[in-house]
């Protein structure tokens, strides 16, 4: 299976700058989704965000060390990313972001991810073995 990679259009930062977002999914790590930041056309940082805490994340504000989400409106939904270097806030649109999410979840459905990373370690492991 190949990594997916697909523009979040939308994003807008500290309630008016628009930011240019990619969100990545990779099913040989398939834990965590992660968000690709550009500003002037160029990446400039990178943000991982498990599925699980997404998915606790409708309907109510939870976080992860770094990364929180919670509702805005139907339509937003809030992003903070917090780091030694300060605090970025987000809104996000909500119709991409969860086809997005979905999107992973029909790669590698909910409930074998751990699965799926223990076998991945037990043939790495295999291969240093032999």
């Amino acid at each position: 299976m190949t990594a997916i990679r697909e523009a979040l259009t939308g994003v807008v930062a500290n309630k008016s700058h628009p930011v240019g977002v990619h969100m990545l999914f990779d099913p040989a790590d398939p834990v965590a989704f992660g968000f690709e930041f550009a500003y002037g056309g160029r990446s400039v940082t990178w943000w991982m965000c498990r599925r699980l805490v997404f998915d606790a994340s409708c309907g109510k504000s939870v976080g992860d060390l770094d990364v929180t989400w919670w509702p805005v409106s139907r339509t937003r939904i809030g992003l903070r990313l917090s780091s030694p270097d300060g605090v970025e806030e987000y809104s996000v649109p909500t119709a991409p972001l969860l086809n997005f999410v979905r999107h992973t979840s029909q790669i590698v459905p909910r409930g074998r991810e751990q699965k799926q990373v223990g076998d991945a370690v037990d043939a790495l492991l295999r291969g240093v073995s032999s």
